[in-house]
C-alpha cells in the first residue's frame, strides 16, 4: 500500500516551515492583506506540486470592519474586540448597566430573564471543542430575546488575552445588538462595575465594504472520475497568528499535495480544497458545494477536513453521521497504532458541514477534542500563536490523512455514503 511509503516521506522541515510561513502572515482575516498573502503563497507553493491542476473560485461577500472600546464609569478604558458584524453603537456611545450572569447557559439567562432588559450582558465564553459547547450566537440570541441592549463575551482563560469571533452574517432578525469580545482580567473589572450598579459606556464603530475572496483548488487526476476532497480554511482571525485555527490544517494539506503528486502511485483523485471565509459563516465552502451538479457531488467519495488539527496530542474525527466513516477511521487508527477517536454527531462548525449535508460522507479531524486544558482553548485569541503546535503534532495528523486517503482506495465507497 502506498502509504507505508508515503508516511516515511512526510517532512517535518517542510512541515514546519510552510506552517511558519502562514504564521508570518498574521491572522489572516478576511478582507486583510494577511489573508491576501497568504492566498498568494499558497497559489506559487500549489503551482510547483508535479501534475497538479490549479484553478480557483472568487466569491463577493460583504466585509464587516470594526473598532471597539468600554468606557468605565472612572473614565479608564477596557480595550475590547468587536465581534464580526456587531451593529455601531451611536457615536457617543450605548451607556447602560452591565449584567453578569457568569457562564451564560440558558438556564442563567433563564434565572435572569426580566432582569436584563435594557443591560449589557456580560458572559463567559466556553471550550469550543466539546459536546457541550454552546456558541456565542447561541448565547447572544437569548441576550437579545431577553431585551439586552449590548452583549460582551469574555475570555475565561486569564493566559491568552481578548476573545475574537463573529455573529454571523445574515444572523440577524429583529433588533440586533452590538456585541464585543474582551479577556478575563477585563471580565473581573466589568463584574466589578455590575456589583456597584455603575453604568459603562460601550463603543462600537465600523463599516462594511464589498470584497472579494478568492479559494484554491488542486486537483491531482487519478484513473476515473472519482476522488477524495482534502480541506482546510486559510483565513483567521485578526487577534495573533490564527495557528492551531487553521495555519495547523493549510500546511498538512500542503505537505498531502505534494506527497501524493505522482498518478502512477494512486488508485483515486485528490482534490485540494483551500477554503476562504470559512470564519464567515463557512460562505465559500457552502457555495462550492451549491454548485456541483448530483453526479459531481457522486464523485466525490469523502471529504478529509482538516481544521485546528494541532494543539494537542489527541485527534478526534468528527463524521457527521456516517458510521462507515467511523469504520474507516479505525482501521487507519489499527492500521498506525494512532488513537483516533470517531464522534458521530454532524456539527455545523467547519467545512466539512456542507460537504457531509449535500450526502458526501465527510468528517473533520480537530485535536483536543473534550480536553479544555489544551492549547485549543487559545483558539480566537491573543495566544492562537505557533509556539502551541509542535512538529510531532502536524507530522501524526498528516500520517493519519494520508491512512484515510489510502484506505478509501481500499473499500467499497458506496457503503460510506449510508448515515445514521
Amino acid at each position: 500500500m502506498i502509504c507505508d511509503s508515503i508516511r516515511h516521506q512526510i517532512s517535518s522541515e517542510r512541515l514546519r516551515k510552510d506552517f511558519e510561513a502562514i504564521c508570518d502572515f498574521g491572522g489572516r482575516v478576511c478582507g486583510s492583506d494577511s489573508e491576501k498573502q497568504a492566498v498568494e503563497f499558497l497559489r506559487h507553493e500549489l503551482s510547483r506540486v508535479p501534475g497538479g491542476k490549479l484553478f480557483s473560485m472568487k466569491m463577493n461577500y460583504d466585509c464587516w470592519r470594526g473598532d471597539s472600546s468600554i468606557e468605565l464609569a472612572d473614565s479608564s478604558v477596557i480595550p475590547a474586540k468587536a465581534l464580526l458584524f456587531s451593529p455601531l453603537t451611536p457615536k457617543d456611545g450605548l451607556l447602560a448597566n452591565v449584567r453578569d450572569i457568569g457562564d451564560g447557559i440558558e438556564e442563567d439567562f433563564r434565572a435572569a430573564g426580566s432582569e436584563l432588559e435594557g443591560k449589557i450582558v456580560l458572559v463567559r465564553h466556553s471550550y469550543m471543542f466539546s459536546p457541550t459547547h454552546v456558541h456565542r450566537m447561541q448565547k447572544y440570541a437569548w441576550a437579545r430575546a431577553c431585551g439586552a441592549t449590548g452583549f460582551i463575551i469574555a475570555n475565561p482563560w486569564e493566559d491568552s488575552g481578548q476573545i475574537a469571533g463573529g455573529l454571523g452574517v445574515g444572523v440577524f432578525k429583529g433588533q440586533p445588538i452590538p456585541g464585543v469580545g474582551v479577556a478575563a482580567r477585563a471580565a473581573v473589572a466589568l463584574s466589578k462595575a455590575a456589583g456597584n450598579n455603575e453604568p459603562i459606556r460601550l463603543h462600537v464603530k465600523g463599516q462594511i465594504s464589498n470584497r472579494t475572496a478568492e479559494t484554491l483548488f488542486l486537483d491531482l487526476p487519478g484513473p476515473n472520475k472519482n476522488y477524495v476532497a482534502v480541506s482546510a480554511h486559510v483565513d483567521g482571525h485578526a487577534l495573533a497568528e490564527s495557528a492551531i485555527d487553521n495555519a495547523s490544517g493549510v500546511a498538512v494539506a500542503l505537505e498531502m499535495a505534494r506527497l501524493f503528486s505522482s498518478p502512477s502511485e494512486r488508485k483515486l483523485g485528490i482534490r485540494f480544497c483551500f477554503f476562504n471565509l470559512e470564519e464567515w459563516g463557512l460562505l465559500a465552502s457552502e457555495e462550492y458545494i451549491a454548485a456541483l451538479s448530483e453526479e459531481e457531488k457522486r464523485n466525490i467519495l469523502i471529504n478529509i477536513n482538516l481544521d485546528a488539527v494541532a494543539g494537542d496530542t489527541d485527534i478526534t474525527a468528527m463524521i457527521s453521521e456516517y458510521p462507515g466513516l467511523g469504520r474507516l477511521v479505525s482501521a487507519a487508527s489499527d492500521k498506525l497504532g494512532i488513537k483516533v477517536r470517531p464522534y458521530c454527531p454532524i456539527t455545523p462548525n467547519s467545512d466539512h458541514y456542507h460537504f457531509a449535508n449535500a450526502g458526501i460522507p465527510a468528517l473533520r479531524l480537530v485535536a483536543g477534542f473534550d480536553k479544555p486544558n489544551s492549547n485549543l482553548r487559545h483558539v480566537l485569541t491573543e495566544r492562537d500563536r505557533r509556539d502551541m503546535v509542535s512538529d510531532d503534532q502536524l507530522i501524526m495528523v498528516c500520517k493519519f490523512a494520508s491512512a484515510l486517503f489510502c484506505l478509501t482506495e481500499e473499500i467499497d465507497a458506496e457503503n460510506l455514503r449510508h448515515k445514521v
